[in-house]
């Protein structure tokens, strides 16, 4: 059962006449040339500024290697904002599976994400690009290998993509291991086989005195707000002290 439609992937408003925003004139053919002319600025824009919001946090950080994140996305040879933005723009908009296969492909690991976002996106059938999960299953990215693996569970209960899951949760860098646990838990109660391990192995590197639970604000807590509600999913009760 859906309790909701699904979302626009773009929006647009009268604040004038509709303040709540509760009319969407994205499709509206009275509005069209406005929302091409916002559309292009807006591109305009994240190109411009190297907007590094079109990657994700864990691939951006790793992209970087010791420059600051500035400085990579200043480098076009680390950060092809054009290219990326016309991947991510494929979210909710694709029609035909076959349109994402040459991003699935891409030597460029944000463009791999984004394609994959618009997979995780499509309402309908995907089994056509199972085959094409699978082999990201081994990307070098592990946000990518993650992602993957979270869209195979969901759809097909693939038990390779679970262990590709178990093994990401040894990660040592603290950004990817975020991207790992938001994995872990989008899979709802199917992360049952992993609760030994995040309790295990994950909770006692993560764990101190912020409300009672987390060892500091940054990663670890937001690490362990994502594997508490695992655990949640899974039927396991979880105590917080605030």
């Amino acid at each position: 059962m859906k309790l909701f439609d699904p979302k626009s992937p773009e929006e647009l408003y009268d604040l004038d006449n509709d303040p709540q925003e509760l009319n969407n004139l994205i499709s509206d053919p009275d509005h069209l040339e406005i929302v091409s002319h916002l559309h292009e600025k807006l591109k305009d824009h994240l190109i411009k500024t190297r907007d590094t919001g079109l990657m994700n946090e864990g691939d951006m950080m790793v992209r970087a290697g010791d420059q600051s994140v500035y400085e990579m996305a200043h480098d076009p040879k680390l950060f092809n904002a054009k290219k990326i933005l016309e991947a991510a723009e494929l979210v909710g908009k694709v029609d035909d599976l076959s349109e994402l296969n040459a991003y699935l492909h891409s030597e460029d690991p944000a463009i791999r994400f984004w394609a994959l976002n618009a997979l995780d996106a499509y309402d309908r059938d995907i089994s056509s690009q199972k085959s094409n999960l699978q082999k990201l299953l081994k990307d070098p990215s592990v946000p990518n290998k993650t992602f993957a693996a979270e869209i195979l569970i969901n759809n097909f209960d693939d038990p390779g993509a679970l262990k590709i899951l178990e093994n990401a949760l040894s990660e040592e860098n603290e950004v990817l291991l975020l991207q790992v646990a938001i994995n872990v838990r989008n899979i709802g109660d199917k992360a049952m086989p992993l609760v030994p391990t995040i309790k295990n192995n994950i909770y006692p590197k993560i764990s101190g005195n912020v409300w009672g639970r987390y060892k500091n604000w940054f990663y670890p807590m937001f690490i362990g707000m994502a594997l508490d509600q695992t655990l949640i999913n899974c039927g396991e009760e979880v105590h917080i002290e605030k």
